[in-house]
């Protein structure tokens, strides 16, 4: 976020004045976003690879880092940091590019006067932004440092030869809980001298840690969050928390304000450091995380995972939506008055959701079938589980064609002329032997023998050619004899019973005991494919579906949806009935008994059981 403090321009409206979030992406580019327009404002274009630290410099400075790997087939890099001007931009190189360990860290002191690097195998470096000039590279026994942080009120001004000379501090965390104090004057740069806390013993790994005026935030790897108050020399500290680790902490910039944005794998917690109370939790859930944040005020504003960069306003928070103001859609008016034009109610009191809504309704007053009417608004509505239900009935009721994607619908007789007639094109298209044992498995399952045996015999693989011609040969054989009949479906069940499911499977087709092959495949849990054999290659598969229903029935599956689709399709009315009535569907099943009483159908006491609830 844009340090504002020496922000002093007269046009409100240019970039100067704006309030400006910098955000890195993986092409080296750098957005900076109006944080209260959300619009980005300018484009910099500064490395060539992933951007990894960022930094303000100052309100018109940016100071980023970015890493590439270098042409060795070493672990190092070559390090690009740069101090860019927003305004111009013109960038400068901090420091020359070599083969080096990456950089992990960079923090920018409070006077915007020195930055301090931290790599992961070397050792700390102080540099003066001014002058760009490396004032000091910590001795190899540098520790490995885990977070740094400059202290927003420990500092001091000299003015010597018209020049002020700005001492600041520097408190350093190393990967073993120490804390580390440097200070910097000028050109002078002091040796670090650990400071006694009482995290360094027999505490959880410290993962990040920040400072502003007195108060020293760290935060440990158990999702700790410790308070170090060093004018009233107290410590305090929270329990571990369920939220995980710490990843990273930052302060309110507001003069006076000590709430702490506290970052977790999926949280982002506001604290109210004096009480050590939070105030507010934003909870991402398991599908999103936070990637960065920073503070607007007390206003988190972060990067997802999604790709997404946030500003998290929390003015009105809990304000209602009007009625008026909701999406049509959405609004529940609309969705009780449009179900209205199934019973035949005049569509003009629709006129005030505008034209194209007026414009649809009249189009499925139109339709003459309640069904058809019914399909009409749930397409609208974008229900198209609902949609699918309806097309599915009116298929069961007037036998019309449904479409391809619900061909598990479909009747045998379709269904077997659109599998074979989609097997005669992957037959022609077999180049491997992966598709060669799919397509000849099929084509047992139709009873299509001879495409078998053909394809068998005459396919371009020239693999197990020897094995393809005894199969030929058993497929061929006549199998008619009670004696035959009984050894193969013994051998089959071995199959199958050895995981050679396919093997067995095709077994028991070739000797037209299919019905026991799709009950085999049901109990390996292969429901979809035991009712797709069912339709193939049986006579009557309502036995196998009905089977299927109970299983999305069941407790441990609880599909209620699905099964009631497949019961409508089999034109299993009353199972349909009892099934919306024992889950309280009382609305679909009123439409549900509309549409069957317009077909004759009439189930007296479901009926009365669902018109009688209110």
């Amino acid at each position: 976020m844009r340090p504002m403090e020496n922000v002093d321009v007269v046009d409100q409206n240019s970039l100067e004045a704006m309030h400006l979030a910098a955000v890195g992406t993986h092409m080296g580019i750098i957005h900076l976003v109006n944080i209260f327009t959300c619009r980005i404002e300018k484009d910099l274009q500064i490395h060539s690879c992933a951007v990894k630290c960022l930094e303000w410099g100052g309100s018109n400075i940016i100071v980023s880092a970015a890493y590439s790997n270098a042409l060795s087939t070493s672990s190092v890099v070559r390090n690009d940091i740069f101090a860019t001007d927003i305004c111009t931009g013109m960038k400068k190189r901090i420091r020359p590019e070599v083969d080096e360990s990456p950089i992990e860290l960079m923090r920018v002191s409070f006077y915007q006067c020195y930055l301090a690097l931290a790599f992961q195998r070397e050792p700390l470096e102080i540099w003066d932004l001014k002058s760009m000039r490396l004032l000091r590279r910590m001795s190899r026994a540098c520790p490995i440092i885990v977070d740094m942080a400059w202290s927003g009120k420990h500092h001091t001004v000299k003015t010597v030869s018209e020049m002020n000379v700005y001492r600041e501090n520097l408190v350093v965390l190393d990967n073993e809980n120490h804390l580390y104090h440097v200070v910097v004057k000028g050109l002078h740069v002091r040796d670090g001298k650990e400071v006694n806390t009482q995290w360094k013993n027999g505490s959880s790994q410290m993962k990040c840690m920040v400072w502003k005026d007195d108060i020293l935030a760290l935060g440990d790897s158990q999702g700790r969050l410790g308070i170090w108050d060093l004018s009233k020399k107290q410590c305090k500290q929270t329990n571990p928390s369920s939220r995980g680790q710490i990843i990273k902490m930052t302060f309110s910039r507001l003069t006076g304000d000590h709430t702490l944005a506290v970052q977790h794998h999926h949280h982002v917690v506001l604290w109210d450091t004096d009480n050590l109370q939070p105030t507010q939790h934003f909870n991402f859930g398991p599908s999103s995380a936070p990637l960065d944040m920073d503070l607007c005020g007390v206003t988190p504003i972060y990067i997802a995972s999604d790709s997404t960069f946030r500003y998290a306003s929390t003015l009105n928070r809990n304000a209602a939506v009007a009625e008026k103001d909701k999406p049509v859609l959405v609004n529940g008016e609309f969705n009780r008055q449009i179900w209205s034009v199934v019973k035949g109610t005049n569509h003009t009191s629709f006129d005030k959701f505008g034209p194209e809504v007026q414009k649809m309704i009249q189009f499925a007053y139109a339709e003459s079938s309640t069904v058809e009417k019914c399909a009409k608004i749930a397409r609208f509505l974008g229900d198209m589980n609902l949609y699918d239900l309806f097309i599915v009935i009116k298929s069961a009721l007037d036998g019309s064609q449904l479409p391809r994607h619900l061909m598990k619908f479909w009747s045998l007789d379709a269904f077997k002329r659109a599998t074979a007639d989609t097997l005669k094109l992957l037959i022609g298209n077999t180049k491997t032997i992966e598709q060669l044992e799919q397509n000849v498995e099929s084509a047992l399952v139709l009873g299509k023998k001879e495409w078998a045996m053909d394809l068998l015999l005459n396919n371009d693989l020239n693999v197990g050619d020897r094995a393809s011609a005894m199969k030929a040969c058993l497929i061929s054989a006549e199998l008619n004899t009670e004696h035959s009949q009984c050894f193969t479906k013994m051998i089959a069940t071995n199959l199958i019973a050895s995981n050679h499911t396919s093997d067995g499977v095709q077994l028991l087709f070739l000797i037209s005991q299919g019905l026991d092959a799709c009950r085999y495949l049901q109990s390996q849990g292969l429901w979809l494919q035991s009712v797709s054999y069912a339709k193939m290659g049986l006579s009557d598969a309502r036995d196998v579906i009905m089977k299927w229903v109970e299983h999305l029935m069941s407790e441990s599956v609880s599909h209620k949806s699905l099964a009631l689709t497949v019961l409508v399709s089999l034109a299993e009315w009353r199972e349909a009935l009892a099934l919306l009535i024992s889950h309280n569907e009382w609305n679909t099943g009123r439409i549900l008994v509309n549409i069957l009483k317009e077909n004759g159908i009439v189930f007296e006491d479901l009926y009365a059981q669902i018109n009688g609830d209110s």
